[in-house]
């Protein structure tokens, strides 16, 4: 089994409220992940799509992150994602409009 590798850049992150956990948005990239401090696993909550994030992740309790990302990489519109450890993460801004979602990421210049 390969395990995921830690972001190149880990400039951006957010412990959450209990220390136990460690969001990391690679700042060059749109990579997002969640590091468990006691063991060290990894969890890439969000693939790398292409795209640079604007926002920082933002935990809600201890086991409940949101964070801006590409839903897929054949998609050009940004959403907020709720992830839940143990589950996938979930889009919740999929009826917000183009305006609000456009500012969370920055397309790649070509």
């Amino acid at each position: 089994r390969v395990l995921p590798t830690l972001p190149q850049d880990l400039a951006a992150f957010a412990p959450s409220p209990d220390g136990r956990q460690i969001a990391i948005v690679e700042s060059g990239s749109d990579v997002v992940a969640v590091l468990e401090v006691a063991t060290g696993a990894l969890e890439v909550v969000s693939p790398k799509r292409g795209w640079k994030s604007k926002v920082l992740p933002a935990w809600r309790g201890t086991n409940e992150l949101y964070f801006a990302a590409l839903p897929a990489s054949s998609t050009n519109r940004p959403e907020l994602f709720r992830w839940r450890k143990g589950s996938a993460p979930q889009a919740i801004s999929t009826n917000w409009p183009d305006a609000v979602v456009s500012t969370l990421l920055q397309k790649p210049e070509k």
